[in-house]
């Protein structure tokens, strides 16, 4: 299956929050320090296996299932900008710039074949989608595939 693969959309689910592996952790300090982003504020909740995070920036918001391996974002303001999912896969050393367009309440699904159990951290930003510029990210949050 190829990365990145957008499919239908789908049904927003509700939020799960659980507790995570203090390795997940580090990771994701790492992955935060080496991109330049600050470290997770405490209110951040990271999701059970198969749970569901939900990463929430100025106009946007990204949610990862794990259950099918799928990274939603969708535009949550009408304001001129698109929304963009970054997910980052530490074992593939890769960050994913999963855009948005098209204007409010529009939604996308990208579909990941990942490795099982792999640790993985996504943020929500707004930008220009002809350009790849974004701004107003909000903060990483922890999953697992």
């Amino acid at each position: 299956m190829q990365s990145g693969r957008r499919t239908g959309a789908r049904r927003v689910p509700s939020a799960r929050t659980g507790a995570f592996a203090l390795t997940s952790l580090a990771v994701g300090l790492s992955l935060a320090l080496s991109l330049g982003a600050a470290a997770p504020a405490s209110g951040d909740e990271a999701p059970e296996e198969g749970g569901i995070a939900w990463s929430t920036g100025a106009g946007g918001a990204s949610w990862w299932e794990s259950e099918g391996d799928h990274h939603v974002v969708q535009d949550l303001a009408k304001d001129g900008h698109s929304a963009v999912g970054r997910l980052y896969v530490p074992y593939r050393n890769k960050v994913y710039n999963n855009w948005v367009t098209g204007g409010l309440n529009r939604r996308a699904d990208f579909n990941f074949n990942l490795a099982e159990d792999s640790v993985l951290s996504y943020q929500t930003c707004v930008g220009e989608a002809g350009t790849g510029a974004f701004s107003a990210c909000g903060p990483w949050v922890y999953g697992k595939a």
